[in-house]
């Protein structure tokens, strides 16, 4: 499950609020942990090839601030750097992609391109791709896209093919950084140079300095992956994970990795600052994690997208609906994403095991359940229009 990947290390406390709350994932078993850590407890980030990632977390100042939620890690942002990190290379190709990347790729079983399903056993190992395990629509390779009730004919997940979640040699920029984590596994990843950025309060890109300084050095990189795992809270389940690799491992991972990543304040939409300016069109990936939540921001957010976005790059947006899904949707639609000059390559669903499914607007009872859409994401691919 994706929320295995972070843990938290806190002071022992004996106050029954404190309690309660490391307590929650056993009382609802259902209630899946969105968001984690606070300014007074570390969060780390169990990573696959580079160890426990530290992520400390801002303390903002002022009730404005803290309404911008930059002072917890989101599931969108885990995801996305799971994404990042667990890519595998094939080649010098689009790449395959691990099992967690699919984008409702090939090894699902897209239909359009395993024909008729003749070759995996009549489809009904792998479903349609959309479907996954539906039992009604198996192998024929002409049902794709059909879903029950609301879904049927209405999801834009449609595009196949596997994701190339490639960073290596990329220019990268993170908008909306919060922790940074992102754009720091981009850069532990390979990016040739990355920008990790949030908006312009001190207390924020302060912190964000902290975590970059900490998790993109060598040295610090490797004392800290050979430690072992912060013990666990009472009351709060067993790890699953696996251990983090020796600090042998990740100090061989981080070799002739040339890491170049900084930090900058950014306000969405406002593209006249020396910074700006200066950066037009530089960057190649351009890397959002969960920043759809305000959506009297999308225009703003999706004009920086199309300033920053070189030619060829592309986009990844991933976020949650712990606000609503109405709060989501409107990034996506079509006419305002190409009134700024972009437009929406590939969007879909994914959920915090690894199930996927098509783009919905509208899921009706199921936008309504709190506890429910707090186990979803919404995955997307943007590009310039041009």
């Amino acid at each position: 499950m994706l929320t295995d990947k972070i843990y938290l290390s806190t002071v022992s406390t004996s106050e029954p609020e404190d309690i309660f709350s490391s307590s929650r994932s056993l009382l609802f078993t259902d209630d899946i942990t969105n968001q984690h850590g606070d300014n007074s407890s570390t969060v780390l980030y169990r990573s696959s090839q580079f160890g426990d990632l530290k992520l400390e977390l801002a303390d903002p100042r002022g009730e404005e601030a803290r309404r911008l939620f930059s002072h917890y890690l989101w599931n969108a942002g885990v995801q996305l750097a799971a994404f990042i990190e667990e890519i595998e290379y094939e080649g010098s190709g689009s790449g395959s992609g691990s099992s967690s990347s699919s984008g409702l790729g090939e090894e699902k079983g897209s239909g359009e391109e395993k024909g008729s399903g003749e070759e995996k056993g009549s489809g009904e190992e792998k479903g349609t791709g959309e479907e996954k395990g539906s039992g009604e629509e198996k192998g024929t390779g002409e049902e794709k896209g059909e879903e029950k009730g609301e879904e049927k004919g209405e999801e834009k997940g449609e595009e196949k093919g596997e994701v190339d979640w490639k960073v290596r040699g990329h220019s990268v920029l993170e908008l909306g950084a919060g922790t940074g984590l992102v754009g720091i596994m981009a850069s532990l990843m390979g990016a040739q140079e990355v920008v990790v950025t949030d908006y312009p309060a001190e207390e924020v890109l302060a912190n964000l300095r902290v975590n970059v300084d900490y998790n993109c050095s060598s040295s610090s990189f490797s004392s800290s992956s050979s430690s072992s795992p912060p013990p666990v809270p009472p009351l709060l389940p067993p790890l699953l994970p696996s251990p983090s690799p020796p600090a042998s491992s990740a100090s061989s991972a981080l070799k002739n990795i040339n890491i170049n990543v900084s930090v900058q304040g950014h306000s969405w939409g406002q593209l006249t600052d020396t910074f700006s300016l200066t950066h037009k069109e530089s960057f190649t990936r351009v890397l959002l994690a969960d920043c759809l939540w305000m959506p009297w921001q999308h225009g703003n957010l999706l004009r920086s997208i199309r300033w920053f976005l070189a030619r060829e790059g592309r986009a990844w947006v991933v976020a949650g609906f712990h606000t609503g899904r109405w709060d989501v949707r409107g990034f996506f639609e079509e006419a305002r994403v190409r009134e700024c000059g972009l437009v929406v390559e590939r969007v879909w669903e994914r959920d915090v095991v690894g199930n996927e499914r098509g783009w919905v607007e509208d899921r009706g009872v199921e936008d309504r359940d709190v506890v429910g859409r707090k186990k979803w994401l919404v995955v997307g691919i943007l590009k310039r229009l041009d």
